[in-house]
């Protein structure tokens, strides 16, 4: 069994080619065949009338002889013989066997002597050879008629040259047919090989494989989802290997600090209960830290998964952030934060889910009063655009460099590694807030422009 893409479009080729060419080359044939021998049959007709006015007489006057049919019948390039109903020879030379042929149909030959002109074909069967027979009925005697017969072993020999000139025709464009599929075949599985290739060196290992099988056909088109898929891929990979080295990073940090306090503390090196009391706070300072990511990851993840569940219910805007500013006391209070808040007078009840919407002001605000200078200002403007409630949050920040700016929705994503780790946070919140904005039917941007104002 062929098995490759190549042979299969070849050989199917070939023997379509093969099959179409055979058949019209035998429906050739049998339709040259059939006309020749029609056309022999009316020439022979024709013929026999014409032979029949001249023998009528004769026979009419007694003077009918063999000479006389012979040299008609070389006139005519047949052989003529008078017979009777019967089938029996009056004048002339029937064919060998003739009698052995004779009667035809009974219905036909009763239709001969009630004057109507016959005709057959024989193929060679009952021991004549393969011919055509012609009878004329002779109207001054009408119990006799004259034959004409004449072998068709000329037609059958140039039908039989037709066919040698046709097997020729179809050898030709089998030769022909199995270039051209050659070519075809070649053309269409090269950049398929191509592809192929590049998915294996892919798969091993290689994320910059890419195939060079482009075009504007579907082998082409296949040839660019392929690359495009291999660069998600590519991608992807990357991000995977950060996003491990990045959680391996940090959860690293916190469980060797954690165990190095908890080494000091068993090994009973402190002796006030002060100190004591500093370090079991600082354990559990990181074991929240190592809490929160885990948290946070579990949250991305079932994000990123559709399994996360929303529960919408009835809000009233302006008390909803009237409280969650409150929240934020105690961190404005430490550098002199200002918040305004500003409502539209319209906005009243809206259905929403408290605790993710949150979740989203907590990671923005938290980086908004990380980053704000002391006395401040944060503003918050919520308003509502069809059935989408807009919430722009504005900081006179340090900013983000225009560059940095498209990155910082990335898992564990710095703009500055130094100064994260100084201020905390596990490099998930932005990601978070963005996929939490998406699956909540909406949208986030970030404007920024460094040493001015962030929002």
């Amino acid at each position: 069994m062929i098995k490759s893409i190549f042979g299969k479009i070849l050989a199917s080729n070939i023997l379509i080619i093969f099959i179409l060419t055979f058949s019209l080359g035998i429906a050739i044939y049998h339709l040259t065949l059939n006309h020749l021998i029609d056309t022999k049959r009316h020439e022979l007709f024709n013929t026999g009338i014409a032979m029949v006015k001249i023998i009528e007489p004769a026979l009419n006057q007694n003077i009918i002889s063999q000479p006389l049919l012979d040299n008609l019948g070389e006139l005519s390039g047949s052989n003529l013989w008078i017979a009777d109903k019967s089938g029996k020879t009056l004048y002339g030379r029937a064919p060998r066997r003739w009698q052995d042929s004779f009667p035809e149909d009974t219905s036909e030959i009763n239709a001969l002597f009630n004057g109507e002109p016959q005709s057959w074909l024989h193929n060679g069967r009952r021991h004549i050879d393969p011919s055509i027979i012609i009878a004329i009925p002779l109207k001054d005697s009408p119990d006799k008629a004259l034959f004409l017969y004449t072998p068709i072993m000329g037609i059958n020999k140039n039908a039989s040259d037709l066919t040698t000139v046709l097997s020729y025709v179809i050898i030709i464009c089998i030769c022909l047919t199995a270039l051209f599929a050659f070519i075809l075949a070649r053309n269409i599985t090269k950049p398929l090989n191509n592809i192929s290739q590049a998915a294996a060196d892919f798969a091993g290992g290689n994320y910059k494989a890419r195939t060079t099988a482009l075009g504007d056909d579907e082998v082409g088109q296949l040839g660019s989802a392929f690359n495009n898929m291999a660069t998600q891929l590519e991608k992807t990979e990357y991000n995977r290997r950060e996003f491990l080295a990045n959680v391996t990073h940090d959860l690293k940090t916190p469980i060797a600090v954690v165990q190095a306090l908890t080494e000091t503390l068993l090994d009973g090196l402190l002796t006030s209960e002060e100190k004591k009391n500093d370090y079991l706070n600082k354990i559990l300072k990181e074991t929240k830290n190592m809490n929160l990511l885990i948290s946070d990851l579990l949250n991305l993840a079932q994000l990123e998964s559709g399994q996360l569940s929303f529960n919408y219910q009835s809000t009233n805007i302006q008390q909803f952030f009237s409280q969650h500013i409150e929240s934020y006391a105690s961190l404005l209070a430490d550098k002199n934060l200002n918040i305004k808040l500003d409502t539209s007078a319209e906005l009243s009840d809206v259905s929403l889910d408290q605790h993710r919407l949150n979740q989203i002001l907590n990671n923005i605000m938290s980086n908004a009063i990380r980053y704000s200078p002391i006395d401040g200002t944060i503003a918050i403007n919520v308003t509502k655009k069809k059935n989408l409630l807009n919430i722009i949050i504005t900081d006179n920040g340090i900013g983000i460099p225009a560059e940095e700016l498209p990155f910082i929705w990335d898992r564990f994503y710095k703009v500055d590694k130094s100064r994260n780790r100084k201020e905390g946070g596990t490099g998930l919140g932005l990601a978070i807030t963005k996929k939490l904005v998406e699956a909540m039917g909406g949208n986030i941007f970030a404007y920024s422009t460094p040493d001015i104002e962030t929002s």
